[in-house]
């Protein structure tokens, strides 16, 4: 048998060569130190996000703060009046924690949490604070009914009543062991309360007494005295004296009201008789009315007298120099009791009434009306009489008035005399004081001597310049309006400046209208001057703009 000898290989597969990769190769430490540093920054976010949610957490705690602080404190303050100790509790249950979920619903587990302790502490705070507060109104309520119980026991201790004086007493000692009321006070605070309110029945019992007989206190002085010490009974004492002294004022003054009262009467009496007298309309009683006026004490002696001259003798004429006198007197009153003394001293007292006619009186009675029922009318008719007499050459005041005067001086004075009761007469008329004012000075001045348009009282809302010569006098006045009405579009709150204000331009342009019909007078002749020249002179155009004026005298 053949034998087949395999004949094996002797090839071996090359080596796979080993790629070099030495310079990959990290060291080991720079690997740790890698993941260190990566660790570290993974460290660093999660610190950063925890403190950002504390801080947003906190953030959350301020604003729910802020939220609730208004409901916590009006829970603390809804029992500041209270006196229910009770109430403490009930502040407690307000201040629970599910009383405040609604403002909680979006806030996380940690910011409730937060919440929670802070509403704790303003618990604790707020309890020590409601508790207080209830236990001191407690005390002060408590207190206060004490006190007034006192107060009313004291009343008792001082009646006139013995039994109900004993009896008083008797209580209010016994509230000085009562239990809740020596729980209350020191030691000190009671004993002075009792002296106090023992001190407070004595004077009560002594101003009770002092009402109805202040004579038998004083009578009492020493005893009172020995009693209560000289402090005290100088106090009791000196009330009885003022009682007195008030009793007996009070006394004078019903009597010098009784007087008034009679006085007034007879002044009104006397003043309706002379007034028919001089009326010599028929109506005039005859002299045993007057006669019987006397006896029946409705009239005085003086009175009488006045009425038999004026009876017999026929309607009286006015002395100038008494109306002069009496004028003076009005123009500086400043009370109802000037102007009453001043009636009395013309209706009252002989000398005077029988030498005013029945247009003065009458004056005189309206400028008592005036002066009680319109101060305002009173004021402005002194300021416009004032004016008057200054135009007509009058002095207010001194014994001028009763010099000698000569023929011209006597007519002078006549004219003024009856200036003033014309103005007088225009204002017991109803017309308004200027009105009155600007009527006379037509009547009674002439062009030499009439008074200017700025010498009446001038508008405040704006300033009146003189106006240069050829100004017309529509456009001035005009002009003058279109100011006062911008002055009080620029504040229209002030209506009693602005229509005071175009009453005092409708007396400028009444008083220039006098002026220039008194300038027309007379203007004839080779010096007759044109209409633009009156207009002038009544104006007191001045002939360059900011001049004084002329007032063409």
């Amino acid at each position: 048998m053949a034998i087949i000898k395999i004949q094996r290989s002797q090839s071996k597969i090359a080596n796979v060569p080993t790629p070099n990769v030495s310079a990959l190769r990290l060291d080991s430490n720079l690997a740790i130190a890698q993941g260190n540093a990566i660790s570290s920054i993974g460290k660093i976010i999660e610190d950063t996000k925890a403190k950002t949610k504390k801080t947003e957490d906190k953030n959350e705690l301020q604003r729910l703060i802020t939220e609730t602080l208004p409901e916590i404190n009006k829970r603390s303050q809804a029992y500041n009046k209270s006196t229910n100790i009770d109430d403490a509790n009930s502040y407690l249950a307000s201040m629970d924690i599910k009383e405040f979920e609604p403002f909680l619903q979006n806030s996380n587990k940690e910011v409730k949490e937060l919440f929670k302790n802070y509403l704790f502490k303003e618990t604790v705070s707020g309890y020590k604070h409601v508790h207080t507060g209830i236990l001191s109104n407690h005390i002060k309520e408590t207190k206060l009914q004490h006190n007034n119980n006192w107060n009313e026991l004291t009343k008792l201790m001082a009646a006139n009543d013995t039994g109900t004086a004993a009896n008083a007493e008797m209580e209010f000692e016994a509230t000085f062991n009562d239990p809740d009321v020596v729980n209350k006070y020191t030691e000190q605070e009671l004993k002075k309360i009792k002296e106090d309110k023992k001190l407070q029945a004595v004077q009560l019992r002594f101003y009770n007494k002092n009402r109805n007989d202040p004579v038998d206190t004083l009578a009492q002085g020493k005893e009172i005295t020995a009693k209560y010490g000289a402090v005290e009974a100088k106090r009791i004492l000196d009330d009885a004296k003022n009682v007195l002294v008030s009793q007996v004022a009070e006394r004078d003054l019903d009597t010098l009201k009784l007087e008034k009262a009679d006085k007034d009467q007879k002044i009104a009496n006397f003043t309706d008789i002379l007034l028919s007298i001089q009326r010599d309309d028929g109506s005039a009683p005859d002299l045993d009315y007057i006669t019987d006026l006397f006896k029946a004490d409705q009239i005085n002696s003086a009175q009488r007298n006045t009425l038999f001259k004026i009876k017999l003798q026929g309607p009286v004429l006015t002395d100038p120099t008494i109306l002069d006198y009496i004028n003076g007197q009005l123009s500086i009153a400043e009370t109802i009791e000037d102007i009453d003394a001043i009636e009395e001293q013309v209706l009252f007292t002989a000398g005077f009434a029988d030498k005013l006619g029945i247009e003065s009186i009458e004056n005189i009675k309206h400028i008592k009306t005036l002066f009680s029922k319109d101060r305002p009318a009173f004021e402005e008719y002194k300021y416009f009489e004032k004016m008057l007499k200054t135009d007509l050459g009058q002095i207010d005041g001194g014994m001028s008035m009763f010099k000698d005067f000569g023929s011209t001086e006597k007519t002078d004075q006549k004219k003024r005399y009856n200036g003033i009761e014309r103005y007088q007469s225009l204002v017991r008329g109803g017309i308004s004081a200027e009105d009155a004012y600007v009527a006379t000075v037509r009547d009674f001045l002439s062009k030499e001597n009439m008074p200017s348009i700025y010498e009446v009282a001038m508008p405040r809302s704006v300033k009146l310049t003189t106006p240069i010569k050829g100004t017309k006098p529509e456009e001035y006045f005009a002009s003058i309006e279109n100011k006062m009405i911008e002055a009080y579009a620029a504040n229209p709150k002030d209506v009693q400046t602005f229509t005071e204000d175009f009453e005092r331009l409708d007396t400028i342009r009444d008083l220039f209208d006098v002026r220039l019909k008194a300038f027309e007078i007379g203007n004839t002749g080779d010096k007759k001057k044109s209409t633009q020249e009156l207009i002038d002179l009544a104006l007191g155009s001045t002939k360059a703009k900011g001049g004084s004026g002329d007032t063409g005298k």
